[in-house]
């Protein structure tokens, strides 16, 4: 079976509930953003706790530069989270909340994107095409799962927005991450799909954990601080147990999906479906 794309048959998927436990990624990290509307505009202003939503070049918010063809800020976390979403303070002066529209959230750990940034290096929280007012402030972004990585960032696709619109800045951002309890882990439902990269979050060393069963399998995910899927596999009677801290899964791995004869091959899920923070 080609189990990439299609609802896994083997476990449900446990999630967290009333066990979570939220908090706020710390405030002045060092950020950077691909151009600069004024040259005093400073990526860092925007993670430092000010969220007056007026726009002063170097004093408060960033501005990118209005000819960007892709926009985008890039936050260094300095370690890895598991982020739940972020809410994004607009910027309310001179009507130009409406600005932030057809902008999205993604998260990696590869270090490749902060010296050369790419969208396709992300995994992606949240995007939302809607064109803001001021009474929606702050924006929240909320990942349709939990995402895993050192760096964030926030990027603007320009494809079919008006000229009017195309502006790309905001005043302030609050990056909410969370810690596991697997001491209340629910069973509710499957994870329908996956998808493919290269720089897929593998925890696990270059030999994987042998296990008993896929229950010590996915306690082992469960005790690790970043786990959020694991993958067994049973090779000469051997059950092997990978661990990953992205719902992407390494291009290397796409073989054993692609083989119909690896039925012991199976993708076990710890979260998924969590509400809103």
């Amino acid at each position: 079976m080609n189990i990439i794309g299609l609802i896994l048959l083997a476990m449900c998927l446990p999630i967290i509930t009333d066990c979570r436990n939220f908090f706020m990624v710390p405030k002045n990290l060092t950020a950077k953003q691909s151009t600069k509307h004024q040259t005093e505009d400073n990526p860092n202003l925007v993670n430092n706790g000010d969220r007056s939503g007026t726009y002063v070049s170097g004093v408060t918010c960033t501005h990118a530069s209005g000819d960007d063809p892709g926009p985008w800020w890039l936050l260094d976390m300095g370690q890895t989270y598991l982020i739940s979403g972020v809410n994004i303070w607009n910027r309310l002066d001179n009507d130009c909340a409406q600005r932030f529209t057809h902008s999205g959230v993604g998260i990696t750990s590869d270090p490749t994107v902060w010296t050369d940034f790419s969208i396709d290096l992300l995994d992606p929280c949240h995007f939302r095409t809607d064109v803001p007012t001021v009474a929606d402030n702050p924006l929240k972004f909320t990942c349709a799962r939990p995402t895993s990585g050192r760096y964030l960032a926030v990027y603007k696709n320009l494809t079919g927005v008006p000229d009017l619109l195309t502006g790309f800045h905001f005043c302030e951002i609050d990056i909410y991450a969370f810690t596991k309890d697997s001491s209340k882990l629910v069973v509710t439902e499957t994870q329908a799909s996956f998808s493919a990269s290269s720089t897929a979050g593998l925890l696990t060393a270059s030999a994987p954990h042998r296990v008993r069963s896929q229950l010590e399998c996915m306690l082992l995910c469960s005790s690790h601080p970043y786990c959020l899927y694991a993958l067994t596999r049973t090779t000469s009677a051997v059950l092997e147990c990978w661990l990953f801290s992205s719902f992407s899964i390494p291009t290397s791995f796409i073989s054993l999906f692609n083989n119909s004869s690896n039925d012991g091959v199976r993708f076990l899920g710890l979260y998924g479906g969590l509400s809103k923070p």
